[in-house]
């Protein structure tokens, strides 16, 4: 019997980003909570803990250059997030737990451009974030840069 997938067009979608929660090892590695919500649903959680100077211009790079279907990685933990175009307004977006099974746990359908410009926003915080606190990493500078071309 073939998986049904429902696909959901959530009346609130955002990406979580908490600056206070930014902790920085000594090796300058920089992890804080930061997830995608649609409605009430977050993945992969409301307390998720990830590299944020990373993963969102991973995003930006994948939602930008979105020729097929592309995998938007969180660095740590088995998820990810399939989006592909549904029709030339909106997008199919798929939210997986990859361990021995990959399991979808959320499907939905979200404008295409407010995606990319959650994304971009979220990751605007995040050079806010590290500038306010006078951090700097190659991470952040490329961060910027991607910025600057938006």
């Amino acid at each position: 019997m073939a998986e049904i997938t429902l696909e959901i067009t959530p009346r609130n979608f955002r990406i979580g980003f908490h600056p206070e929660t930014l902790l920085r090892t000594a090796e300058g590695a920089t992890t804080a909570f930061i997830y995608w919500q649609f409605d009430d649903f977050y993945f992969p959680g409301p307390r998720w803990s990830d590299f944020v100077a990373v993963i969102p211009g991973w995003w930006i790079e994948a939602l930008r250059g979105l020729d097929g279907p592309k995998e938007l990685r969180f660095m740590d933990g088995p998820y990810f997030i399939r989006v592909s175009k549904s029709n030339d307004a909106h997008l199919s977006v798929g939210c997986y737990e990859d361990r021995a099974e990959r399991k979808l746990c959320g499907s939905y359908v979200v404008r295409n451009d407010a995606v990319l410009k959650e994304v971009e926003a979220t990751a605007r915080d995040v050079v806010a974030a590290f500038q306010e606190r006078n951090w700097n990493s190659e991470d952040i500078a490329y961060l910027k840069r991607l910025l600057s071309r938006a």
